[in-house]
């Protein structure tokens, strides 16, 4: 009887307590696990960020509204937009389209509802 009350008591505390602290272990192994995937990666990517940061530095984008339709707490907008680069050439498009734009005026604010964008200028 005291046999089978020590081995009660021998599974309750394993129960109580190294099972959660095993559980711990194994979290914190994928937790870390994962971070030895993701270093890597992000080393990659911290490898080549100050060029994009000299590419976005040449880039120039621009919008102009042709069109602006109020009809009380809603509008309809229509713009172009243009990206132009700097290349040893000189400055190029590199892209340019359109926006048709709703807008809503909620609680002061101008909200968008739907914006369409399209890759070609709108006359």
């Amino acid at each position: 009887m005291a046999l089978a009350i020590l081995c009660l008591l021998l599974g309750a505390v394993y129960l109580l307590l190294v099972s959660p602290v095993l559980d711990l272990y194994s979290q914190r192994e994928a937790t870390l696990a994962d971070r030895r995937m993701l270093a890597p990666r992000l080393s990659a990517a911290a490898a080549v960020l100050p060029e994009l940061r000299a590419r976005l530095a040449e880039l120039q984008a621009s919008a102009t509204t042709r069109n602006i339709a109020l009809d009380g707490a809603s509008a309809q907008v229509r713009s172009n937009w243009t990206v132009v680069q700097n290349s040893p050439e000189g400055p190029k498009v590199g892209s340019a389209g359109a926006y048709q734009d709703e807008l809503v005026k909620e609680h002061g604010h101008w909200l968008f509802r739907y914006r369409k964008i399209d890759r070609f200028i709108a006359p």
